[in-house]
């Protein structure tokens, strides 16, 4: 059931990244050129497949804990950063903070669903004997590892929004925080029960989903809205 759902959580996120990438520009003022918009929206899944299935061909389950970290859940979130800042360049033709600062939180909310998805599978890797990343982390601190990637994604929006950096309107995205703190508390109450932990899986990449809608309405609806 986990790798269905990041077999939809993962292009659907590279699609909302896409998008998020546009929105930033427009949010500049940047007009954008139909072509070019809908190109970046077309590719961005297939690209997001194809590296994906890339890492984890040479990544695979042969490596220590901490290469298993990298392919399992950082490059693909780098990825997905790029795709927010390269679709914001693809129409203004230059690079952009506005793009990295609403990038940046999707990205390590992104991130909390591979990570999850390997602690749901760690009992199988402890008893294949893998050297998985959550193989190598107690239970008791799976919960801390999911709350350190999700947690710095708000403190990061929270800071771009009281600086200006980025529309009021976008903060309304802090409000999938509810859904993260569901996910970390599932970690913690239900480690052990397999359905749940499925559910913590979907409810990262629910969180990373809001998260991304709402910065993506936030961007567009800020004019509309000044009181914002």
């Amino acid at each position: 059931m986990n790798d269905r759902i990041l077999e939809w959580s993962g292009p659907a996120l590279a699609v909302l990244a896409a998008a998020l990438g546009l929105a930033a520009a427009q949010a500049d003022g940047v007009p954008i050129a139909p072509f070019k918009g809908a190109l970046a929206l077309v590719l961005a899944a297939p690209a997001y497949l194809g590296f994906t299935r890339t890492v984890q061909r040479v990544g695979g389950d042969r490596f220590a804990p901490l290469f298993d970290l990298m392919f399992a859940t950082v490059l693909p979130t780098l990825f997905l950063l790029l795709l927010v800042v390269g679709s914001d360049h693809l129409v203004r033709g230059a690079w952009s903070f506005t793009a990295f600062a609403v990038g940046l939180p999707l990205a390590l909310l992104a991130a909390c669903v591979p990570l999850a998805r390997g602690f749901a599978r760690r009992s199988e890797d402890v008893e294949a004997g893998r050297d998985s990343l959550a193989a190598a982390i107690a239970p008791i601190n799976a919960k801390l590892w999911l709350f350190a990637c999700a947690l710095p994604a708000y403190l990061w929006l929270i800071l771009q929004v009281g600086r200006d950096a980025l529309p009021q309107a976008c903060a309304a995205a802090a409000l999938s925080i509810v859904v993260s703190l569901r996910a970390v508390r599932v970690l913690y109450e239900d480690f052990d029960d397999a359905d749940e932990m499925a559910r913590a899986v979907r409810l990262c990449g629910i969180a990373a989903l809001i998260h991304g809608v709402l910065l993506v309405a936030g961007l567009l609806l800020a004019d509309h809205f000044p009181l914002f």
